[in-house]
């Protein structure tokens, strides 16, 4: 099998890039496309080189670790030791994952792994650049990951537990506190929280859900507080939503309880993301 040099470079050259960058990712390293790509080149550059020169073992493996500990340092702004040492750990460890992804397709087709001090190559009828693409999967879906677990942990940090009640009934359901809801009630000049429908099927009956999803304008007598606002979704058209005023609406965050004077707005969704909600609350009630 011919393998030509400039497909080993240009492979090589990206597939370090996209591990320096997926790092970088999964730190939340503030990272210059510049310096990744300086960081790149040198791992393409010794890559090719070593298979050239004859080294013995301990040296080798002294020449990788300070490959891995360069290519570090180029592509980061490294403030302290413990962000370097994490860096490199984390860098190495992706190096490996996805070495062994390749490793196992190789297997997995017939093909055999030739290694040496230096280098590792492999017998098999395989597209060059079928590596690339799947190191490229790799990387996809650990970013996938990393942003999953990172938006999880931020949704955390903001959540309450909300205790509401009406009419001798109570609702409890956990609340995202979002610095996006700006909605205010035109008629009280209350803030709104914006609650799912099926959080609130204890304290509202199944004649006001009715009501609510035809959008009518006289919702129940047992909601004398009850009316329609307008809202504005993230598409840009515009939507009915009823609001009402609660009896008695209380939430914890943070070990803390408090009693909040909210509109509470009927959603007829439900909420979808890295960790389950019922309710967007409003930034106000933090004030």
């Amino acid at each position: 099998m011919k393998i030509y040099i400039e497909y080993v470079v240009i492979d090589n050259l990206i597939i370090n890039f996209l591990l320096l960058l997926i790092t970088s990712k999964c730190l939340h390293l503030k990272a210059n496309k510049l310096r990744l790509i300086l960081s790149a080149m040198l791992g393409t550059a010794v890559a090719v080189l070593l298979p050239l020169i004859n080294m013995q073992m301990w040296l080798l493996i002294l020449t990788k670790c300070a490959l891995g500990i360069m290519m570090v340092l180029i592509a980061y702004k490294i403030k302290n030791f413990k962000t370097f040492a994490i860096s490199l750990i984390v860098f190495v460890s992706l190096t490996f994952l996805m070495g062994g992804a390749c490793v196992s397709l190789i297997l997995l087709v017939g093909g055999n792994i030739n290694t040496n001090y230096s280098s590792m190559g492999y017998d098999a009828k395989i597209p060059l650049g079928l590596m690339l693409l799947i190191i490229s999967a790799y990387i996809w879906l650990i970013s996938i990951i990393a942003r999953h677990f990172y938006r999880r942990r931020d949704c955390v940090n903001f959540m309450a537990k909300v205790t509401l009640e009406l009419n001798g009934h109570t609702a409890v359901f956990n609340g995202f506190i979002d610095s996006g809801n700006r909605l205010f009630d035109n008629k009280t000049g209350l803030p709104v929280i914006i609650v799912s429908k099926s959080a609130l099927k204890n304290v509202l009956t199944k004649e006001v859900l009715q009501k609510i999803e035809e959008n009518q304008t006289n919702p129940n007598k047992e909601l004398k507080t009850a009316h329609f606002i307008q809202y504005s979704t993230l598409s840009g058209k515009t939507k009915p939503m009823l609001v009402f005023a609660p009896h008695k609406l209380e939430y914890e965050f943070k070990g803390k309880k408090f009693i909040s004077n909210v509109m509470v707005g009927v959603a007829d969704y439900n909420f979808c993301d890295s960790i389950s909600y019922d309710a967007l609350l409003h930034p106000c009630m933090l004030a």
